[in-house]
Parts: C-alpha cells; sequence; structure tokens
C-alpha cells in the first residue's frame, strides 16, 4: 500500500451487522499508469471496492471515469488487490496516466 493507505478497524458501526467478525475496510490512493492496473490493499481477500478520482476531471485529462473489479481473487487479480480502470469520456480506454484515483476496499 502507498503511503496514504490505512485500515478501519472491525468495530466500526458499518461492519457489525455481518456475521464475519474479521471484516476490515482499507483505503488509499493509487496513481495510474496504465488503462488497467492491479492495485494492492493489504487485505487478504477484497469483496467490494469503490473508486473514485481523487480531483474533478479537467478538459485536457485522458481520464474522465475509472472503475473498479475485485475479479477472482484467485489470480485475476491476486488475492487481496482490485483491478481499477481508466476510461476516457466517450468509456473508450483510457491511454495517457497519471491520475491519482482514491479507493475504499472491504475484506478481511
Amino acid at each position: 500500500m502507498d503511503q496514504h493507505s490505512g485500515y478501519i478497524g472491525t468495530g466500526s458501526s458499518l461492519l457489525q451487522s455481518d456475521q464475519r467478525p474479521d471484516l476490515k475496510l482499507a483505503y488509499g490512493n493509487h496513481t495510474n499508469v496504465a488503462a488497467s492496473d492491479t492495485v494492492s490493499t493489504g487485505l487478504s481477500v477484497v469483496l467490494a471496492v469503490v473508486v473514485s478520482l481523487k480531483d474533478d476531471p479537467s478538459a485536457s485529462a485522458d481520464v474522465a471515469l475509472v472503475s473498479a473489479d475485485v475479479g477472482d481473487q484467485a489470480g485475476t487479480p491476486a488475492a487481496g488487490s482490485f483491478l481499477l480502470k481508466s476510461w476516457e469520456v466517450d468509456t473508450t480506454v483510457a491511454t495517457t496516466f497519471g491520475e491519482e484515483i482514491s479507493w475504499i476496499a472491504v475484506g478481511y
């Protein structure tokens, strides 16, 4: 995880009603380097993830949208990681990178 990553422990009221006592939230920022980056969260398994551009997209920016995929957690991507995808405004894959993207992952 990068320097701006961290965890919110299992004591969060958002997680109290779940049957898994070991659920955790991990969060961080990632600067994209490809149209589909693999981001390691520090969790053993990622169940869900939310991503957002850290800043508003500019008129000159190639990346206008971002999405994430937890995959199968057994190779694509590796367990504890997710795929962060970058898109142009017309929903084609981005070709210019360097945008900072914030993420929050739920897992154990």
